[in-house]
């Protein structure tokens, strides 16, 4: 499924998308704004003049009740006359509807209420050209009913409502012309960035691998990019450096089994050795077994390594892990005269059952291999604050000065191994597992300073198996 195109008014650039975004929320947020602060402000506008009015008309109402009409007409005036003239309207009507008092009238021109009953009002002029606050209330007093109205004019609190307005708009409009720039400018500089991962990726696509991009100033998102950009073309060159490696070790080591092959075939052709056909065949599957071990044994530890074959751990007893081991290599070794003896244990690890044994496997087999005729191999297993320890000691011919490093590299033989059948990937394998569980694997010398515990072999080679603890696993 083709991803989707973009409309032709969208752009297309990452910075222009991200400032359009900006600005679009912006706008909401201030149209928002605007409203909610226009509403507040006419609410405040008119609550203020009511509670004005109202302080008022109590007062006169006060005067109009308790002492004579007269009295309250004054009353009217002076606070007519304390505001505006222009601003402010009163009219007493009597119980008929007649008007008996009024102040001065405004040029502004208003339908007054009714004046039968209590009401707040806001109303407009007739020439449309001023907002009018009316208050209406009814007093009955001694004297008979009487209709107190005043009026007051919004258009000044408007004049400032609408002025703020202004203001704000003109803010805002500054304000978006300033997000506008420093986003696009952010934006650029964030892409600049991208881009310069997006380079490295594609040089990385053509098959060249360079170091590690520098951390960026952009933010902490930018370099975590970086991160995991330099954490997978360090993976991706690694894998590939390993592939190149296979591919040279196995045109090498698949060399000598396919001309032995090669010339068995040969041999079988001509009529001089067919007597011999039945041993010769034997010889090419036993060359086609070397090389099936060979092909298989590579393309295990690559999926291992490449994360293809995944680790599955589950809690398995070094008992039952020993005891197979024990049988199957027994025969093997008692074939050359080898003691194989397993110390009892009722521990229990955390590891992929399956990955395990055959790491184990490996490492038996190659002391089977490299320890002579009365010698012993012995299986143990002990643990410190941190792992799980395995151990498998010999008493082989022990380890070369010059193979202590390399005798967990990939198709490494030391020379005094030469003689003896394998290809070099059974420690190779062993360690990949190991690493897969996030172990470590030692491999030392016994000696008569240093013999190796508990069964004090004082010659040949240890094997040592660290699996960290897990936090529901650590010893008591």
């Amino acid at each position: 499924m083709s991803p989707r195109k973009p409309s032709s008014w969208y752009p297309s650039s990452f910075a222009a998308r991200l400032v359009l975004l900006l600005v679009v929320v912006f706008s909401i947020i201030n149209i928002g704004g605007l409203y909610l602060v226009r509403s507040t402000m006419f609410s405040f506008a008119t609550q203020q003049t009511e509670e004005e009015i109202g302080a008022i008309i109590k007062n006169i109402g006060h005067v109009m009740t308790n002492h004579s009409i007269q009295d309250a007409e004054h009353s009217l005036i002076d606070y007519t006359q304390s505001w505006k003239p222009d601003r402010v309207s009163a009219r007493i009507y009597d119980g008929s509807g007649n008007i008996i008092s009024r102040s001065k009238a405004p040029t502004w021109n208003i339908d007054w209420p009714p004046f039968t009953k209590d009401s707040t009002d806001v109303v407009s002029s007739k020439n449309n050209q001023e907002t009018v606050y009316v208050v209406s209330r009814v007093f009955n007093t001694p004297r008979g009913t009487f209709t107190l109205q005043i009026a007051k004019s919004l258009q000044q609190e408007y004049a400032f409502i609408a002025r703020l307005e202004r203001a704000e708009v003109s803010m805002a409009i500054l304000t978006l012309l300033g997000l506008v720039i420093a986003g696009w400018i952010t934006a650029s500089f964030a892409m600049k960035e991208l881009e310069r991962i997006t380079h490295a990726a594609e040089i990385m696509a053509g098959g060249i691998f360079i170091k590690d991009l520098p951390p960026s100033h952009a933010g902490s998102d930018i370099n975590r990019l970086i991160a995991a950009f330099n954490k997978s073309s360090r993976r991706v060159s690694s894998l590939v450096k390993e592939l190149s490696d296979i591919n040279d070790h196995l045109a090498h080591d698949l060399k000598t089994p396919v001309t032995q092959i090669r010339g068995t075939a040969e041999l079988l052709l001509t009529r001089e050795q067919q007597e011999d056909a039945a041993e010769k065949l034997g010889d090419i599957i036993e060359s086609c077994d070397v090389l099936r071990d060979i092909i298989n044994s590579s393309m295990d530890t690559a999926e291992i390594k490449a994360g293809i074959r995944k680790v599955k751990k589950q809690p398995i007893r070094i008992s039952e892990l020993f005891g197979t081991l024990e049988e199957n290599y027994t025969p093997l070794a008692e074939a050359k005269g080898i003691q194989v003896e397993v110390l009892p244990s009722k521990a229990v690890i955390y590891a992929d059952k399956t990955l395990m044994y055959r790491s184990l496997a490996n490492i038996v087999d190659n002391a089977i291999k490299f320890t002579p005729p009365n010698g012993s191999i012995c299986l143990w297993f002990s643990h410190n604050a941190a792992s799980d320890i395995i151990a498998i000691s010999d008493s082989g011919i022990g380890l070369p000065e010059e193979a202590e490093h390399h005798i967990f590299s990939r198709f490494y033989r030391a020379d005094a191994s030469r003689s003896v059948k394998g290809h070099g990937l059974g420690l190779y394998i062993a360690k990949t597992i190991i690493s897969a569980h996030g172990g470590t694997i030692t491999a030392t010398n016994n000696s008569l300073q240093h013999p190796a515990a508990p069964h004090k072999l004082t010659s040949g080679v240890t094997f040592k198996i660290f699996i960290p603890h897990t936090p529901d696993r650590r010893p008591s």
